[in-house]
């Protein structure tokens, strides 16, 4: 991983979109849902498995996943993904501002949901 070392983003950014697009993809095909659905239920997958792994890189003292890349799944839609990381994991359950910022992108996502749900009618 060395090059990657240097750019932790890019390298579990692209390892998370090719979990999330993976997951999305079998939850298609086999579990018979909508590309929405499916594309939420990938990005949770990818959002939970970085939570796990994460957790692992940092008690072996491995380089670490980013925040950012957290963030950015949680705003695609895995914030619930992550918020069960927090708690399956145990992981940055000392970080507050971490913690404030996802509840909030949490509350957001749903209300925007709330909002299209009402909208539709």
């Amino acid at each position: 991983m060395g090059q990657s070392v240097q750019r932790p983003y890019l390298f579990f950014g692209m390892l998370s979109g090719g979990i999330a697009v993976l997951a999305a993809l079998l939850a298609w095909w086999f579990a018979d849902r909508s590309i929405f659905t499916s594309a939420l239920i990938g990005v949770n997958i990818a959002a939970l498995g970085s939570m796990g792994l994460d957790k692992s890189f940092a008690r072996s003292e491995a380089p670490r996943i980013p925040e950012v890349v957290l963030y950015v799944l949680a705003l695609l839609g895995g914030s619930p993904g992550i918020l069960a990381g927090i708690h399956i994991f145990k992981h940055k359950t000392r970080k507050a501002a971490f913690q404030c910022t996802l509840l909030v992108v949490f509350a957001s996502q749903v209300a925007l949901l709330r909002m299209l749900e009402y909208a539709a009618g």
